[in-house]
């Protein structure tokens, strides 16, 4: 027997997009929602990654990789954990901390 889980709703503005091609540099490579659907994060060819808060106008975090990498895929687990891989086959965990936009761990294991 399948179950489906039902998923928030999220619609967003069209300004949101605007919002994010302006804030990266370089092309967005990756984006993903965090499981509670509050926060979205988006990644870049630079190596950039901004958290957003959906209730919020303006981006709550930048989060820099090393800046000879992209940003290649993004993965929110649990509320505020967020699994970052890079095109150097790296794979970084940041724990957010989206009440104060700090970032409380940071963990990158190479390969």
């Amino acid at each position: 027997m399948n179950t489906a889980t039902k998923l928030p709703q999220t619609s967003l503005p069209l300004s949101w997009t605007q919002k994010w091609s302006n804030l990266h540099h370089k092309m967005i490579t990756c984006l993903a929602f965090s499981v509670d659907g509050r926060l979205i994060a988006t990644g870049d060819l630079d190596g950039v990654v901004f958290v957003f808060d959906i209730s919020l106008d303006e981006p709550l975090l930048c989060l820099h990789l090393d800046p000879s990498v992209a940003a290649t895929s993004l993965l929110w687990a649990q509320k505020a954990t967020l699994w970052i891989a890079a095109s150097d086959g790296s794979v970084s965990l940041w724990d957010v901390d989206s009440t104060s936009a700090e970032v409380r761990r940071r963990v990158t294991l190479q390969r």
